[in-house]
C-alpha cells in the first residue's frame, strides 16, 4: 500500500461497515420499487429532489477546488483533496439521471403530447419543453462535468506523485474552462428542476391553471422594468418568472386532468369541473389566484433550499404587462417572483402583527 507521508493514501471499510451500507442500499432499493407501485408521483418527486441534492454536493466540491486553482490559491492546499473527493459521486449522477428518465411524464406535463396541445403558451415553448431536447442538454451537461472533473483530478493526483509545475499549469488552464461550461449548464440544469417543483404545486381538481413565462430577452426585461415602477430586480434579477394564469382552463379538455386517475373517479370529477365553475367567473378567477399563490410559494421554497433569493411582487401594470407578454385573451398576468442572489440581507420586518391578531380559535 502506498504511503504519503506516513498517512496511508487510500481507505478501507471494514466488514461490518460495509454490512450497513449494503443494508441501506438494499432498503432503499425496496422502498423504490414499492414506491413505483404505491405512490409513483411521490416516488419521482422525492428521486428528482435527491438526485438534485446530491449532484450539487458532487459539483460543489469540484467547484471549490476549481476556484482554487484559477485563484492561484495556496491556503487551501491541505483541505483542496477533500474538496475534489467529492467529484467521485459525478458517475453516479449520470446513472441516477437515467433512472430519473424513466419518471419523466410523472414530473412534467410538458412530457405528455395532449397537456401541450391547445395551450398557447406550452406550445411556443415546445421547442425547449420537449422530452428529447431535455434528456440531451442534461446528458450533455453531466459528461462535460464529469470529464472535466476526471481530467481536474487526475493533474491534481499527478502534481502529488511527481511534484512537477506542469500539473498546475494545466489545471490553471482547464478550471476557468470548467467554470464557464459550468455557469451555463448549471444554471439550465437548476432552472429545468426548479420549474419540475414548481408544476407540483396543487390545484383544485388538478386543472393546473398557472402558465410561467420566463422573461429572458434584455429589451423585454427593460420594457418589463419600465411598467413595474422601475424596479431593478425586474430587469437585473438572474431569472425573471411572470406567473400568469388560464381563466379557462377549467374548460380546455378537462378529461386530460384525470386521465391517470381510476375510470370512475374520472366520470365523477371531470363533470364536476364543469358543474362547479359554469356560469362563475368570480370562482374562475379566485381559483386562478390561489393556484397562482401556491405555486408561488413552492417556487420560493425550492429556490431557497437550492441557495437562491427570491422576491415576489405585483407592483406593476397587470395590462401593460398582458400586452409586452402578448397574453391570450383568456389569460390573465397574477405576480412576478425573481430568483437570484441577494445583493445585501433583507430589511427587518417592519410591522409585523402578533398572532393573536390573526389567529381566530373557530369563529370571529
Amino acid at each position: 500500500m502506498n504511503q504519503v507521508k506516513g498517512f496511508r493514501s487510500n481507505f478501507h471499510f471494514t466488514f461490518s461497515v460495509k454490512t450497513v451500507l449494503w443494508g441501506f442500499i438494499f432498503c432503499g432499493l425496496v422502498t423504490f420499487f414499492l414506491g413505483l407501485f404505491l405512490d409513483p408521483q411521490r416516488l419521482w418527486s422525492g428521486f428528482l429532489q435527491n438526485h438534485f441534492y446530491f449532484m450539487s454536493l458532487a459539483l460543489g466540491g469540484l467547484f471549490f477546488s476549481v476556484l482554487q486553482w484559477t485563484t492561484g490559491a495556496v491556503w487551501s492546499t491541505v483541505i483542496r483533496r477533500f474538496a475534489e473527493s467529492f467529484t467521485a459521486y459525478l458517475p453516479v449522477v449520470f446513472l441516477s439521471f437515467l433512472i430519473l428518465c424513466l419518471g419523466i411524464s410523472h414530473l412534467y406535463g410538458w412530457s405528455h403530447p395532449s397537456h401541450v396541445q391547445g395551450d398557447l403558451v406550452l406550445e411556443g415553448k415546445a421547442s425547449y419543453l420537449n422530452v428529447s431536447f431535455f434528456v440531451l442538454r442534461n446528458l450533455f451537461a453531466i459528461f462535460l462535468w464529469t470529464w472535466l472533473g476526471r481530467k481536474i483530478l487526475s493533474h491534481s493526483l499527478a502534481q502529488d506523485r511527481d511534484g512537477a509545475k506542469i500539473w498546475t499549469e494545466k489545471n490553471r488552464f482547464w478550471s476557468p474552462i470548467f467554470l464557464m461550461v459550468f455557469a451555463l449548464t448549471f444554471t439550465m440544469a437548476s432552472f429545468d428542476q426548479l420549474m419540475s417543483l414548481a408544476i407540483l404545486s396543487p390545484t383544485a381538481f388538478n386543472i393546473q391553471h398557472w402558465r410561467f413565462v420566463v422573461v429572458t430577452d434584455p429589451v423585454l426585461r427593460q420594457q418589463m422594468r419600465a411598467v413595474s415602477w422601475n424596479q431593478a430586480q425586474v430587469e437585473e434579477a438572474s431569472l425573471l418568472l411572470v406567473l400568469t394564469a388560464d381563466l379557462q382552463a377549467w374548460t380546455k379538455e378537462p378529461e386530460r386532468y384525470w386521465k391517470n386517475a381510476a375510470q370512475a373517479v374520472s366520470d365523477i370529477l371531470v363533470p364536476a369541473i364543469g358543474n362547479f365553475y359554469s356560469g362563475n367567473a368570480q370562482m374562475q378567477r379566485d381559483e386562478v389566484m390561489r393556484s397562482c399563490g401556491m405555486a408561488a410559494m413552492t417556487i420560493m421554497l425550492a429556490a431557497k433550499e437550492m441557495g437562491y433569493d427570491t422576491c415576489p411582487m405585483d407592483g406593476f401594470d397587470f395590462d401593460a404587462v398582458g400586452k409586452l407578454l402578448n397574453l391570450p385573451a383568456d389569460h390573465t398576468p397574477v405576480m412576478f417572483v425573481t430568483v437570484g442572489k441577494a445583493l445585501k440581507p433583507a430589511s427587518p420586518r417592519s410591522g409585523q402583527l402578533p398572532l393573536n391578531e390573526v389567529v381566530i380559535q373557530n369563529k370571529f
